[in-house]
């Protein structure tokens, strides 16, 4: 058994490991400079000397916290200038068996997290206190790089899923598919890219769910689902429309689109019954470094492709 503490950051539940944490204790009385960097929380005395906190949130990459509700301290080391951090919260130490903690996919490990809780169902991002607290003293807070997707490899598939997102008409590659209804049992992470809706687990893998409204500049629906297109592992889903036709469709020979009409991860098309079908590659929109070029004409803006 491994002790962690669960808690939220800005309604993120996420856990920490117990071992790493010296002492929890509310809040003491806090003094903040002006102009004090973001990640401050305050100043504070102890055993004679000042001493400062500073907000998780903000060391995970998140905006700060407004002073809501419980205010704890995490104490990491007391002789240190930085002693720990402060969360608006407060936390539950629960034992966990070990086996439920399994790390994540390359693609979804972060800077502050690479490994998860898997407990009543529910996944929750472990946070690496440690790894956190040593950026703090390094101060190496400015720069929080996304590992992300640039790993995620291509699926393909004689079978394609034909859908419509935003009113457009979309294909993927698909093993398999299914829909769901509501986002329920889908599980919100941050410090991902802004593309990235969450993950669901399916079996033994966690599958990430792409927004594609975000992902190519599309307007928002007020009304989505969500369709897993592939539940093994290198899984993915799709944020799609409600209420439209979803269709599996044999795979044809995809025709190449000039690259001043393609957006990255929409570089081809097939013949879809005499219409022209843009085909996604999951593995390309999932690269978190990919930027889109909005020169010229975009794939979706052109008429002659749109349904």
């Amino acid at each position: 058994m491994r002790e962690l503490i669960f808690f939220t950051l800005h309604g993120y539940p996420v856990a920490a490991d117990a071992a790493e944490i010296i002492e929890i204790e509310g809040i003491r009385s806090l003094f903040l400079p002006p102009l004090s960097p973001g990640y401050l929380a305050g100043l504070t005395s102890i055993d004679g000397r000042t001493v400062a906190l500073a907000h998780l949130a903000v060391c995970c990459g998140l905006s700060r916290e407004e002073k809501i509700g419980d205010r704890t301290v995490l104490w990491i080391d007391r002789s240190l200038d930085f002693c720990g951090f402060v969360i608006n919260d407060s936390p539950q130490k629960i034992k966990v068996e070990q086996k439920k903690i399994k790390p994540l996919p390359d693609y979804l490990a972060t800077p502050f997290y690479r490994n998860q809780v898997v407990t009543d169902g529910k996944i929750i991002p472990l946070l690496d206190l440690k790894q956190i607290f040593q950026n703090l003293l390094k101060d190496d807070l400015k720069t929080r790089p996304v590992l992300g997707f640039e790993t995620f490899p291509p699926v393909s598939s004689e079978k394609l899923v034909r859908f419509c997102c935003a009113k457009y008409q979309l294909a993927a590659p698909a093993h398999d598919f299914f829909l769901f209804e509501s986002a329920a049992e889908i599980t919100p992470l941050f410090g991902q890219p802004d593309f990235l809706y969450g993950v669901s687990q399916q079996g033994n893998h966690l599958v990430p769910i792409i927004s594609l409204q975000v992902r190519l500049d599309l307007p928002q629906q007020e009304k989505s689902n969500i369709l897993i297109c592939r539940t093994e592992e290198n899984g993915y889903g799709l944020l799609i429309d409600a209420d439209e036709q979803v269709e599996v469709v044999d795979s044809s020979p995809a025709l190449s689109i000039p690259p001043w009409m393609s957006r990255p991860g929409l570089d081809q098309a097939i013949d879809i019954d005499n219409r022209l079908v843009p085909q996604i590659n999951p593995a390309e929109l999932l690269a978190s470094e990919l930027k889109l070029d909005h020169r010229g004409a975009s794939i979706i803006d052109e008429k002659r492709l749109c349904p």
